[in-house]
């Protein structure tokens, strides 16, 4: 198949920034696109800044008309999109005008499965940034027009599938937090009854292993530090420590269905890392454990503690702490719900998290569908 270099197919043009000395070229009707405004949509519709005409015309910013491709060249190199509707951008970006020859929609898919290597390519001491050279000097298989629409087309229906793979799961997350309202919304009220946390749970914590010593780290039992705590459910770690390391360290085995939560990180300044155990395991000292008593049920302390994460990360930044305190974990005010009604509620959530994991393996295998097309179409497979 023919390839041709992209500096020969597409006009690239630059974006800057309007001074922000000057207000009258903010707030116009013009979107000003920026590296924020990238998520992992393939459209840009909006952005969360906009500039005036006078802003427009006074600056190093261009107009890009809807339909072109928009590649980051700082930054978070790599990412791409294709304006939906006219833009302006700024430096960290560059527009790619594809002339008669190229489908924008192709080069958008093309420019994906080369992400990678842009990624690679990029230099820079501080911030990491990729030339207009390397991105002309990218070879793309250039077949006929209508062979260029069709894999496109072929690509963007893998894409559709893998997003509403994805939309299922998020929903799933929605729901859950629905049903917890729908049932304790009156419990959660001010004047309702309520009870510390402490009186619910057993709160531990955790330790870590001598790094000295290699063989403790060749075992077969989870240790868990916050870089584990991404998901609401834990059921393995990254590392792994033997039974001798636990008994010489203050790490403590912890059994299944404990909570987890991460009470020292940067992460606190953002979000409350919290989890379930699904096996026996044990944690580092950056994590505090919560057992629950016969009067709780830990789906729902789980949920309490979610719906009190505003609260608990207003403490967590405090003048005085560098995190969670233990009386600041002992203190959190729990309703007072018959354990009928605690269980009733862990029943809809166990079932929810079983079609969880159906989802998030459908969204695996349309992820990895996805970038089979992606690299098989230009390897002229598709």
């Amino acid at each position: 198949m023919k390839r041709s270099e992209l500096g020969d197919l597409v006009q690239i043009i630059g974006g800057g920034t309007p001074s922000r000395n000057n207000s009258e070229f903010y707030g116009g009707d013009i979107p000003w696109v920026t590296v924020k405004d990238f998520g992992d949509r393939l459209f840009l519709w909006k952005a969360q800044e906009s500039i005036t005409e006078k802003g427009l015309k006074e600056s190093a910013t261009k107009l890009v008309p809807a339909g072109n491709v928009i590649l980051v060249t700082r930054m978070a190199v790599g990412r791409v999109a294709i304006n939906a509707t006219d833009i302006a951008i700024n430096q960290d970006l560059k527009a790619l005008i594809c002339k008669s020859d190229l489908d924008s929609k192709y080069l958008l898919f093309f420019l994906l499965a080369q992400k990678d290597r842009l990624e690679s390519q990029a230099g820079g001491a501080t911030v990491k940034g990729i030339t207009v050279d390397a991105v002309e000097e990218l070879e793309i298989p250039l077949p006929p027009i209508a062979e260029q629409k069709r894999i496109a087309a072929i690509c963007a229906k893998a894409d559709r599938l893998r997003r509403t793979r994805r939309y299922a799961l998020e929903l799933s997350d929605t729901y859950l937090r629905s049903v917890f309202l729908e049932m304790f919304g009156e419990y959660l009220q001010k004047d309702y009854p309520k009870t510390f946390l402490s009186e619910l749970v057993t709160i531990s914590g955790g330790g870590t292993p001598s790094r000295a010593i290699a063989e403790y780290y060749n075992g077969n039992i989870p240790w868990v530090t916050s870089k584990d705590m991404g998901s609401d459910y834990i059921l393995d770690a990254q590392e792994h420590v033997t039974e001798e390391a636990i008994n010489s360290s203050a790490a403590k085995l912890v059994p299944k269905d404990s909570l987890l939560m991460v009470v020292k990180s940067k992460v606190l300044m953002n979000r409350l890392p919290l989890a379930i155990t699904k096996r026996e395991l044990c944690h580092n000292q950056d994590i505090k454990s919560l057992q629950c008593s016969k009067k709780s049920n830990p789906y729902f302390i789980f949920h309490v503690l979610k719906h009190n994460e505003d609260y608990l990360l207003r403490q967590a930044r405090g003048a005085n702490t560098e995190g969670l305190t233990l009386p600041m974990i002992e203190e959190v005010p729990v309703p007072k719900v018959q354990i009928s009604l605690q269980e009733k509620f862990a029943a809809i959530v166990q079932k929810s998290y079983r079609i969880r994991a159906q989802q998030r393996e459908a969204l695996r295998q349309a992820e990895h569908l996805f970038q089979t097309f992606l690299h098989r179409a230009f390897r002229g497979e598709l």
